[in-house]
């Protein structure tokens, strides 16, 4: 059983932009009743009520079809690597090893890009794994092979024609960002800028 007085407190204790962020990014899965208290909090704030549909955008399941729709959407931007428009864009899973010692570390990032950047990015994490991964013990060679082997063959999906399920994947985590801003492709961009910047 939730406790609906704790999370009118949680909400009544964030920042205007703490609020916005949560409602935009983090509110998947919200029960009905937590949904209600979020909706009275933005209405008591006077905030923008997007963040409603943003908040329902989230909360319900989309067909594939749906989620193809948007790649769709994401995939005629500019590359936020680039900034060209030559190559319609797509999604790779990079994954690079850093080992010291007994310490190994893996680190994994859904780059979105055009074909050739996606290429390069996974060219990069390839190289990189080689040459800081080898060193932990016993995970080093282990995991390093494994970063190998992934990043080689998401390197070959880079150029299908199709939505990647990557960029299936990110679509799917982020949707009420992307309805938010889907009719305004600076945004869109925007977005896809920030994401490479986290990645």
């Amino acid at each position: 059983m939730i406790d609906l007085e704790l999370v009118r407190h949680t909400y009544e204790k964030m920042t205007d932009a703490e609020l916005a962020e949560f409602a935009v990014k983090d509110a998947v899965g919200l029960t009905p009743s937590a949904f209600e208290i979020l909706k009275q909090e933005i209405r008591r704030r006077g905030l923008d009520t997007w963040l409603f549909d943003s908040v329902e955008a989230q909360s319900r399941s989309y067909s594939p079809q749906e989620i193809d729709s948007f790649c769709e959407v994401i995939r005629g931007l500019p590359c936020p690597v680039t900034g060209k428009s030559d190559q319609r864009l797509n999604a790779t899973l990079t994954v690079e090893v850093k080992s010291f010692f007994i310490l190994t570390q893996i680190t994994q990032k859904i780059v979105i890009a055009s074909p050739r950047a996606l290429t390069q990015a996974n060219d990069v994490a390839i190289s990189n794994s080689l040459l800081l991964g080898l060193w932990g013990f016993p995970w080093g060679p282990i995991r390093t092979i494994q970063a190998v082997i992934v990043n080689s063959r998401n390197k070959k999906n880079a150029k299908k024609e199709e939505p990647s399920e990557h960029l299936r994947s990110y679509v799917s985590a982020n949707i009420g960002q992307i309805l938010m801003m889907k009719g305004d492709k600076d945004k869109l961009y925007q977005l896809l800028k920030m994401n490479k910047a986290n990645s």
